[in-house]
This record gives C-alpha cells, sequence and structure tokens, in this order.
C-alpha cells in the first residue's frame, strides 16, 4: 500500500476523528481536542493518506524541549497490517529527531501485542507499568521509552517530514 505522510491539516479532521473512535472507541480524542492539537507548535500530528488523500492513520506527538509523548496512533481499520502504523511511527520519530528530541515515551495497553511489538521494533523498550490505566476494558499500561541514537549529521542536514513512502 502506498502512503503519503503530511503534516495533518484541519479538512482533516472529520476522517482523523472517524478512525480515532474506530480504533481506540474508549480513549479516542474528540474532533475539538484535535483541532486544538493542530494549532499547538508544540504538537506533532501527521496523517498518512492513500490514493485519492483518504486518511487512513495519524500520529500524534508532543515534544517539548527535548521531551516527546506519543499521545496517538491509530489506523483505519481496513488499512491495519498494512504497514501505515510503521510508516507513521517512523516519520514521527524522524520529525522528533529533527526537533531534537532526546526520549520519546508512550503508554499503551498491555494487551496490545500487536501494538507492543510494533514499538519494540522501533526500538522502544518497556520501562514500566501502570495498574488499571485504562478503562473499558480495565487494563494496565505498558510505559515504553525510545531515545534516539545521538546524530553524526549537522542540524541542518536533516530534513521534514513528507513524501511518498511504498509500504
Amino acid at each position: 500500500m502506498s502512503v503519503t505522510i503530511a503534516p495533518a491539516v484541519a479538512e482533516q479532521l472529520g476522517e482523523v476523528a472517524a478512525i480515532e473512535c474506530a480504533a481506540l472507541p474508549a480513549e479516542a480524542w474528540s474532533k475539538q481536542q484535535l483541532a486544538n492539537a493542530l494549532c499547538d507548535q508544540q504538537q506533532l500530528f501527521l496523517v498518512a493518506c492513500a490514493g485519492g488523500g483518504t486518511v487512513v492513520g495519524h500520529i500524534l506527538c508532543r515534544v517539548v524541549c527535548g521531551d516527546g509523548e506519543l499521545l496517538s496512533l491509530a489506523v483505519s481499520p481496513a488499512a491495519r497490517r498494512r504497514g501505515v502504523g510503521r510508516a507513521l511511527l517512523q516519520a514521527a520519530q524522524k520529525e522528533a529527531l529533527r526537533r531534537d528530541c532526546t526520549a520519546m515515551g508512550l503508554e499503551v495497553r498491555a494487551q496490545n501485542r500487536a501494538a507492543i511489538a510494533l514499538y519494540r521494533d522501533q526500538g522502544f523498550i518497556p520501562v514500566g507499568r501502570r495498574r488499571g490505566f485504562y478503562r473499558a476494558p480495565i487494563d494496565d499500561a505498558l510505559v515504553m521509552l525510545w531515545q534516539p541514537p545521538r546524530p553524526t549529521q549537522d542540524r541542518s542536514e536533516r530534513t521534514a517530514v513528507g513524501g511518498e513512502i511504498e509500504i
């Protein structure tokens, strides 16, 4: 599946909110919360679009003073298990590096084996557990941390997110 990863825009918020609700019904961000995130310069908000510009996934992170937090990663049911989540996570990690991020944390449902495997593959390691963190259904959160390797290139050589990615 070929997708384009790019910064989210206001016109995509309806599609993003629908994917968020389908993927994370108990923890879904509202359309208003997503709109607020879109306006926040500390947020990294990317979408994956398939042919025709249809949004098939999104990732939302916060990067403040070198610290990052992955807030939401969701892929539409029809596009799952096709590399969209991985492409979004890789693009977010690349952009976080460009923003001088030295670490990024996240919480993931302890029972979400597919997501945990994806995060491990992308360099996140488990560092803790939050008991009863999630509701509906109740589940622990596995806390994971990514610490990128120190860049060997000059900051000016890093490139911004965007472009066509074949997955």
